[in-house]
């Protein structure tokens, strides 16, 4: 068994490769069969992290008392933010998206949180190190992120690696590395075994650009409700165990997102949601614009936006959207009527939805102001970020968003990026903590929408947007 670890650890050393297959010696794979934590692998592991990040190193190995009065024996709920906000001070968040249940164990998942007996239990989910595990329930992956040490501020680290138990299925199991940008840094892949076998997965990169690691778990959006079969072509259920990786040193960087886009399915959302969903612990919203609280307005036609509609009701996602008498008008049908119903002089000129059936303009004005507040609809909030489909901008720089703080002073400047009539783009921005007290939606020359037709060859263009993603704050100004 040794000598297999050590072949694996060479090769991966001599011969690192980047995700698309790239040899990049900046990168070392880790992936090798446990017995032990003290195991070749998990040595050399911990040579190339002190080598990197001397000081910085930080273990979990779910066996503290901070863990073990949740479990009391057994098997509970595990709080997100647990090794984020005490245990240790270790600026780690392990999962917390919604949705997404995580739990620890100290009887090898043979209960549930609930206390009542596992239908998945007896598939080898024991841990290689004393007595606690963990696991995601109802889900096949959870997303780990790292934070600064004031705790207040996504960070970046050099790399992360995990002990996984019972992988007996290949192609399911393993870590995703992403960047700020949400995209794929490195995928390593756990390797199929024997039931309860246990091994280590990681990588170590030479710099600090990891933002977030996925880790998948097999089949466990079933763990809980039924029975493994690999061997038979059904579900494998996963368990893990220790954790390896680093203290953030360094901040992440406000992130732009633009991008073309076809459907709400692109990769840019995707991408966006990486970086929002670990920040937002639940927390991120959408408006698509098309719920009944805003077709009860726009009755197929063009008409007027109360701004504080998603504010005061329709989901109390505590944003305010324009200001009073600003012009600020939703669509249902690709603003081809004024709100007084009579026709629209700008019509036709690519107007149209990317999510049916609703969108949002303003009218005799080039912005908009977004504003958000806490859950008591007064007090002004901070959040992390904000995004929209921009449609029709054919002209640079005039289209876009700025994030500004509680002190005005400008944070992001993200533009939206010239394309062809009717074409849609996402644009966004998220920020490594939760600063942004209003965002400026830019459109282009909207001064002129609904009194003249855009003619970007002159300099006029007329732009709308479709969906929102952001955040609901519990952060007060």
């Amino acid at each position: 068994m040794k000598q297999t670890m050590l072949f694996f650890l060479l090769l991966a050393t001599s011969f690192g490769c980047s995700s698309d297959g790239n040899a990049n010696p900046d990168i070392v794979e880790f992936l090798a069969e446990l017995l032990a934590i003290d195991d070749d692998v998990v040595a050399q592991f911990d040579v190339q992290r002190d080598a990197v990040a001397a000081g910085t190193e930080r273990n979990i190995n779910w066996d503290g008392a901070a863990v073990t009065v949740l479990t009391l024996g057994a098997t509970a709920d595990f709080p997100s933010t647990l090794f984020r906000d005490g245990a240790g001070n270790r600026q780690i968040m392990v999962g917390g998206a919604t949705g997404e249940a995580s739990a620890v164990s100290e009887d090898s998942f043979a209960t549930l949180p609930d206390g009542s007996p596992n239908p998945s239990a007896g598939g080898g989910f024991g841990p290689l190190t004393g007595t606690v595990n963990f696991a995601v329930l109802g889900k096949d992956n959870v997303t780990v992120s790292f934070t600064t040490i004031d705790t207040a501020e996504a960070g970046l680290v050099n790399g992360f690696g995990v002990i996984f138990s019972d992988v007996e299925a290949a192609g399911k199991s393993g870590l995703r590395f992403y960047d700020r940008e949400g995209r794929l840094l490195r995928d390593v892949r756990a390797v199929p075994g024997a039931s309860g076998a246990h091994q280590f997965v990681g990588a170590v990169f030479q710099n600090a650009v990891v933002a977030t690691v996925r880790i998948d778990m097999g089949d466990n959006r079933n763990f809980g409700t039924g029975v493994e079969n690999p061997a038979g072509g059904g579900d494998d259920f996963v368990v893990v165990d220790d954790f390896r990786f680093f203290l953030a040193q360094d901040a992440v960087a406000p992130t732009a997102f633009v991008a073309p886009i076809a459907s709400l399915a692109d990769d840019v959302f995707v991408r966006f949601d990486r970086r929002r969903l670990p920040l937002a612990q639940g927390r991120e919203r959408n408006i698509n614009w098309d719920g009944g609280a805003v077709t009860a307005l726009t009755l197929g036609a063009t008409t007027d936006f109360p701004p504080a509609l998603f504010l005061n009701g329709a989901g109390l996602r505590q944003i305010n959207i324009g200001d009073a008498g600003q012009g600020v008008v939703v669509s249902e049908d690709s603003f081809a009527t004024l709100p007084d119903a009579s026709a629209n002089p700008s019509a036709g000129q690519g107007f149209g939805n990317v999510s049916p059936t609703v969108n949002f303009s303003v009218i005799g004005g080039n912005r908009v102001t977004v504003r958000f507040f806490l859950a008591d609809q007064v007090t002004p909030a901070l959040v992390h970020g904000f995004g929209a489909i921009f449609t029709d901008v054919e002209l640079a720089q005039k289209s876009g968003l700025r994030f500004f703080d509680a002190n005005d002073n400008l944070l992001l400047d993200v533009r939206a990026a010239a394309g062809a009539s009717g074409a849609s783009q996402f644009v966004g921005g998220v920020l490594g903590q939760a600063v942004v007290a209003r965002v400026e939606i830019d459109f282009g020359d909207n001064g002129t929408f609904g009194t003249a037709t855009e003619n970007p060859g002159a300099g006029i263009d007329q732009v709308v947007v479709d969906d929102f993603r952001f955040f609901q704050s519990d952060i007060g100004q």
